[in-house]
């Protein structure tokens, strides 16, 4: 299992917006989505069953990528 946090989603983005967005690379396990303080900054923790380099491409391919006007980010979460 890897886990990630994502920014940059719209304030209208729900978590099967952004399982349906990630399930290319794989089985999305859960997805919390962050809304305190500032609604139009979510932050989302995404868990996926996926190998190595599935997270790697993941990482690389999405950050600085313009989702619907806004850019995403996506960071591994290593514990």
């Amino acid at each position: 299992m890897k886990k990630f946090l994502l920014t940059g989603f719209g304030p209208a983005t729900t978590e099967e917006n952004i399982q349906s967005f990630l399930s290319e690379f794989g089985p999305v396990v859960e997805v919390d989505i962050l809304r305190d303080g500032n609604a139009t900054a979510l932050v989302a923790f995404v868990e996926m069953d996926i190998g190595d380099e599935q997270a790697l491409h993941l990482t690389s391919r999405f950050n600085n990528f313009r989702h619907e006007g806004h850019r995403v980010n996506v960071w591994r979460v290593l514990h």
